[in-house]
């Protein structure tokens, strides 16, 4: 077993290691990681084409013995990751420390980068503090090239640490990630049993349908507080509010509106020679777009300002 630990800012710096500074930095991958998969997880992989020398995972695999790989390799190419084209130091990306964890062939990476959380010369988790609101980014590797775990407690899988430091890509992309997503939700199988036993879950459901609705990406830490906020929830821990089943879904991704259109498109035949195509049956009902008049026996459309003129001209009605 080999730990490291390395300062990355402008320049990197080797900390010295001693029994007491290992013990405190296992105990932190152990709270920060552990036996359990996290729900702020995402899958990634490491393609065919960046198996090179380039990549420093690829580079470890195939060292031999792997106690005597130069570890310094990571800390080099996250500070290259983190740096401009103009040799500075990317402002927006914190600066932090880099623990390496090595065991035979698997290795785990973490940047902490809110160091208050911890004592910046033992490594001690601050008990007054602890680490759940510290911004801090995971990477698992298990001798496996098409699994490897990335976690980012900002809430989105930063690209500079998966793509630009490791040279990894997202698994899963997001016509898959949203069609999996919405599987969940219509089966009852992205939340907890407890969840799916409140009183209140078809509103959680709803409001879960709404926010894939109206947002161009799908975060389960922005999902958890949106239900919290509206007072459907009373955690915010992600292990309580969602499935393990759910564990199969990315933690983050793009939400594709191509498999919204798929689950969700309807088309209602009114006669023999009408029917109304609407691309989110739910949406138009949720916009009551569309009501019946049961005196008339008529549909009623709602027609928006910007469509309504177009509407018209090909009905051959008059303003």
């Amino acid at each position: 077993m080999t730990i490291k630990v390395y300062s990355i800012d402008e320049v990197i710096e080797e900390r010295t290691l001693d029994q007491e500074k290992v013990k405190n930095i296992r105990k932190l991958f152990n709270f920060l990681i552990g036996d359990q998969r996290s729900h702020l997880a995402v899958k990634c992989i490491l393609p065919p084409e960046k198996q090179t020398n380039t990549s420093v995972l690829f580079e470890f695999k195939n060292h031999s013995p792997k106690d005597n790989f130069d570890f310094k390799k990571f800390a080099d190419k996250l500070l290259s990751a983190e740096t401009n084209e103009d040799g500075k130091r990317n402002k927006t990306i914190r600066t932090g420390i880099l623990f390496i964890e090595q065991i035979g062939s698997h290795i785990k990476l973490i940047k902490l980068e809110s160091t208050n959380a911890i004592d910046p010369e033992t490594f001690a988790i601050r008990q007054d503090l602890g680490l759940d609101n510290s911004y801090y980014k995971i990477c698992i590797f298990e001798n496996n090239f098409d699994n490897v775990t990335i976690i980012d407690k900002s809430n989105t899988a930063a690209k500079f640490w998966y793509n630009k430091f490791l040279d990894l890509k997202l698994f899963r992309d997001s016509d898959t990630n949203t069609d999996t997503l919405i599987k969940f939700i219509n089966n009852n199988l992205l939340f907890s049993e407890e969840v799916i036993n409140r009183e209140n879950y078809e509103e959680v459901k709803e409001l879960s349908l709404e926010y894939i609705f109206e947002s161009i990406s799908f975060d389960k830490v922005e999902l958890t507080n949106k239900l919290v906020q509206n007072n459907l929830l009373d955690t915010n821990d992600e292990t309580e509010i969602f499935s393990e089943r759910s564990l199969d879904l990315d933690s983050e991704f793009d939400i594709s509106k191509k498999m919204i259109v798929k689950h969700f498109k309807k088309s209602l035949q009114i006669s023999d020679i009408t029917s109304i195509y609407t691309d989110n049956i739910i949406e138009m009902k949720d916009r009551q777009e569309v009501e019946y008049n049961g005196d008339t026996g008529k549909l009623e459309l709602d027609i928006q300002d910007r469509y309504r003129s177009q509407v018209l001209q090909n009905l051959g009605i008059d303003e």
